[in-house]
């Protein structure tokens, strides 16, 4: 969403731009590690003629599964009030944006040519998860802390 505010200030008028950003830059940043764009490239190439890859395409529609509740359509007028930064776009690439560009990278998704990605995909989880390991060998996830010993306790009350 673009609020722009005009102001008149004792230098001169100014011009106040905000964007919306919502949770898009942690999203980004995640699909970033993921290297969600290259192995989707790998898999079933670029559309040339385009301005937006099948591997933006499907970050699109990633941000936007993520970011609202409500039905896969009508993707353009999803990301209308985004700033085009937020979801890794150029202007040129988001005007590009619609449900047949869409639907033309879920196509490509399921053809012979990308059925590997959603296992390169999971390798790929799998080796950033192994980078994120700390000095030690010890896995940052918190996943899986609940072991270690723990007191027992006969009574009914708290011990």
């Amino acid at each position: 969403m673009y609020y722009i505010y005009y102001m008149h200030t004792s230098q001169g008028d100014a011009v106040h731009v905000t964007h919306h950003l919502g949770p898009h830059p942690i999203i980004g940043h995640f699909l970033q590690r993921l290297d969600l764009q290259a192995i989707v490239r790998s898999f079933v190439g670029t559309q040339r003629e385009r301005a937006i890859e099948h591997g933006e395409a499907l970050a699109a529609l990633v941000h936007n599964i993520l970011d609202s509740p409500e039905p896969l359509y009508r993707i353009a007028q999803w990301a209308a009030p985004i700033a085009p930064a937020a979801i890794g776009f150029t202007e040129e690439q988001k005007q590009g944006l619609n449900d047949d560009r869409v639907a033309r990278m879920l196509d490509a998704l399921v053809s012979e040519r990308g059925r590997g990605i959603w296992f390169r995909l999971a390798l790929q989880t799998q080796a950033t998860a192994v980078r994120t390991q700390d000095q030690e060998g010890r896995s940052k996830d918190t996943r899986g802390q609940g072991h270690g010993e723990f007191s027992t306790c006969a009574t009914t009350q708290p011990c």
